[in-house]
């Protein structure tokens, strides 16, 4: 918009710019006042850009300019891809896998999707799952009378010391060991500690079941077991822990974890054998609903510790004891501190039920 003329010394009056052709009278003044305006609103903001550009004035100080809000400058802002992004830090580049690695995924394997009730089922029977729910298993104990005994039947499965990436070579050359410390020994220890100080007596076998190799472990295992139970007759439950190996369909091996806790932890998976392959065995589903029951405990506000209950066909020497399971804490992928907080979760979860706690 160009300036109004005004009327100068010595000008003629036919110079001035007339505005009666189209305002008169009053509407005179209103005109000459509103274009006043007009002037000094875009002075205003022409000295708001010139101070906004040395860092002073309302932009400068909120766009990052001003001394009030001067960025650190090694801020990181997540950008949109969800990685971290900032003009000093370049984002973090992925891991390349080294070719014959095995690369390690974590998951999160609880299904909630499939709700509270869901039962992996192997066998042909079809138990109730909210009948096994409603059933009570409260232990009491005598004196100091052994109420659980703790075995691995596959001793030298183990964890990771440290959380990686993949597996150098093959996973089975990592995920077994004759090391106690990062053995499922550890997690063993782990729910021993936690059912002890719960007033739960408990005892924990770390002989090795599997020296002689895997195939035979089984019937080691149970020879262990038919001794401790012939010592100690008070027995009730006898927990066999593992640590399970998981695959997925593109061959990377998974690292369970749960969701919803305060550290790092990994997913624990009740198996409960049956009689379907012919073995005597009357308390299968005693055992299924005190699994069904821990799961539940393990679960509750949005926690992920427990993956589905699975019931198979075989026994795994559960026919030996009245209440038996086998607990396959974490997988080989994931870390000995991530086992045991699992295992710490389950001791506590047991002693709940075992002492009727509400």
């Amino acid at each position: 918009m160009s300036e109004l003329p005004v009327k100068k010394e010595g000008q003629n009056e036919e110079e001035t710019v007339n505005l009666e052709g189209t305002f008169r009278g009053k509407y005179r003044v209103l005109a000459v006042f509103l274009i006043a305006c007009a002037i000094f609103v875009a002075a205003f903001a022409l000295t708001a850009i010139f101070h906004s550009a040395s860092g002073d004035g309302w932009l400068g100080k909120h766009l990052g300019g001003g001394t009030e809000t001067t960025a650190t400058p090694n801020t990181q802002v997540p950008s949109s891809s969800g990685t971290v992004a900032s003009s000093e830090n370049p984002p973090v580049e992925e891991i390349v896998i080294p070719e014959g690695a095995t690369p390690i995924l974590s998951k999160d394997l609880s299904y909630p999707e499939l709700g509270v009730g869901y039962l992996h089922n192997e066998t042909p029977y079809t138990p109730s799952v909210v009948d096994l729910m409603n059933q009570s298993h409260r232990l009491e104990a005598v004196g100091e009378e052994i109420l659980v005994l703790i075995v691995h039947t596959h001793t030298s499965e183990s964890y990771l010391m440290e959380e990686k990436a993949y597996f150098a070579g093959e996973a089975g050359d990592e995920t077994y060991s004759r090391d106690h410390a990062r053995s499922v020994l550890v997690a063993g220890e782990a729910l021993a500690q936690a059912l002890n100080r719960r007033g739960i007596p408990t005892l924990h076998c770390t002989a090795r079941q599997d020296e002689g190799g895997l195939t035979g472990a089984y019937r080691e295992s149970a020879k262990t077991v038919e001794e401790y139970l012939r010592a100690y007759p008070s027995i009730r439950l006898v927990i066999d822990l593992h640590r399970d190996s998981v695959m997925t369909s593109d061959g990377a091996y998974v690292r369970t974890a749960a969701s919803d806790t305060r550290e790092p932890c990994a997913q624990v998976m009740a198996v409960v054998g049956s009689d379907c392959n012919g073995t005597q065995h009357p308390n299968w589903e005693r055992n299924l609903s005190l699994a069904l029951q821990l799961r539940s405990r393990l679960n509750v506000d949005g926690a992920s510790v427990s993956r589905p209950v699975s019931l198979r066909k075989a026994s795994f020497n559960q026919e030996l004891s009245p209440y038996s399971l086998l607990l396959e804490i974490g997988t080989g992928a994931n870390t000995v501190e991530e086992a045991r907080r699992c295992a710490l979760l389950v001791g506590d979860a047991l002693a709940d039920i075992l002492l009727g706690a509400e």
